[in-house]
């Protein structure tokens, strides 16, 4: 996945600086809100005893974002590479009381909690738009981005922890209006999806284990300031 996200780095620079057209450096940073979409999937076991459990996540969280952007444009039409960055922002948790075993009717799990948190947030995007009138402008975007996400697990006994650095893909839209000849008001909508992945075994008691499958997937607004030079 590595070699991905520099081909798309490279990509970026390579389509932002071959259009042909005029200058424009821009930094900015705004709010966000964003709500999660995302399933997480937990195999359990204890001694003889094994079930399974996939539950919905809808947390919804404040954060931040701040971007370094290069935008060259011709007429009506413009592209833009952007470098994009965000601290801590969602975070979530699930109880649960146990997990069935169907097959010997017994539990696989007692009461536990899952929580998770994305710590970090960088990446890369391109966008690519046009003016709708001299000031308005609108554009649709696709990035690539890797976040650090903490997945936390909690019983009567034991506080487990396990980080991971996950990529996945950020496609969205927005409008952007000119305040004057160098500030910037923008909205933008985007989707984030990242690959699933499992953690290691956070249930570390003799003769158990419990291993989470995270998918997330993260619905976010943008409400942005951006200064031009």
């Amino acid at each position: 996945m590595k070699l991905k996200k520099y081909l798309f780095m490279g990509a970026l620079v390579a389509a932002t600086s071959s259009f042909a057209g005029n200058n424009y450096f821009y930094v900015g940073g705004g709010a966000t809100l964003i709500n999660s979409n995302s399933l997480i999937r937990i195999n359990a076991n204890d001694h003889a005893n094994t079930g399974s459990i996939t539950v919905s996540d809808t947390s919804s969280a404040g954060g931040s974002r701040a971007f370094l952007g290069y935008e060259r444009s011709n007429n009506c039409f413009f592209v833009a590479g952007e470098i994009i960055g965000a601290p801590r922002d969602i975070s979530g948790k699930k109880g649960f009381l146990s997990i069935f075993d169907p097959g010997t009717g017994g539990y696989a799990q007692d009461s536990f909690e899952i929580k998770y948190s994305r710590d970090f947030t960088v990446g890369g995007k391109i966008k690519v738009g046009g003016q709708i009138t001299d000031n308005l402008s609108a554009f649709l975007g696709i990035g690539v981005i890797n976040s650090r996400f903490k997945i936390t697990y909690v019983n009567n006994t034991q506080k487990n922890i396990f980080n991971r650095d996950v990529y996945g893909m950020e496609p969205g839209a927005g409008i952007s209006y000119k305040l004057s000849s160098n500030i910037r008001f923008g909205i933008e909508y985007f989707y984030q999806q990242y690959r699933a992945f499992k953690t290691k075994n956070l249930n570390t008691e003799n003769g158990v284990s419990l291993v989470a499958y995270p998918k997330f997937k993260f619905n976010s607004f943008l409400f942005s300031l951006s200064l031009g030079f």
